[in-house]
């Protein structure tokens, strides 16, 4: 039995999505791995100077400056993702709840700087939109959400 796959209930993840954040364009690519026992994700900006030719089947090329891993972890019996930043960030997630349209996800982890921190994402699928939610975050153990946080962000499947 693969518990990843079953645990999504008929929702695959992957593929490419896009949100667009002040003006810059956000691209988190997600694909399956080990024989679907493992999703990957590789996130950053687009760039836009080594766009392939209209024609071409290629992926626009992403300056990466993320990366996490999402399994199924059979000790627990939870699944659990990894990620990390080239500025430092280290994340762990949990998570508290998943079905085909919605997962709610709590991370605990540090900021560049060392700094602890703590909240609970829960992204909701729309058809080819998937719209994030950002709520009980704490930084070094006090309430506080950073202003990219306080409103849903919206990706979309491309």
């Amino acid at each position: 039995m693969n518990h990843l796959v079953e645990a999504f209930s008929g929702w695959d993840p992957t593929g490419t999505w896009a949100t667009d954040m002040g003006g810059v364009r956000f691209i988190n690519r997600t694909s399956w791995s080990a024989d679907r026992r493992c999703l990957l994700i590789t996130e950053g900006t687009l760039d836009m100077s080594a766009l392939p030719p209209d024609d071409s089947d290629d992926e626009p090329f992403i300056d990466v400056s993320g990366n996490g891993i999402i399994w199924f972890d059979l000790t627990t019996r939870k699944i659990r993702r990894k990620y990390v930043t080239s500025m430092g960030l280290v994340l762990d997630g949990e998570v508290e709840s998943v079905s085909s349209e919605r997962l709610e996800m709590r991370f605990t982890g540090t900021d560049a700087e060392g700094v602890a921190l703590d909240a609970r994402i829960t992204s909701v699928r729309k058809g080819d939109q998937l719209v994030s939610t950002f709520s009980d975050m704490t930084y070094d153990g006090r309430a506080r959400t950073p202003a990219w946080a306080r409103e849903p962000m919206t990706a979309r499947r491309e």
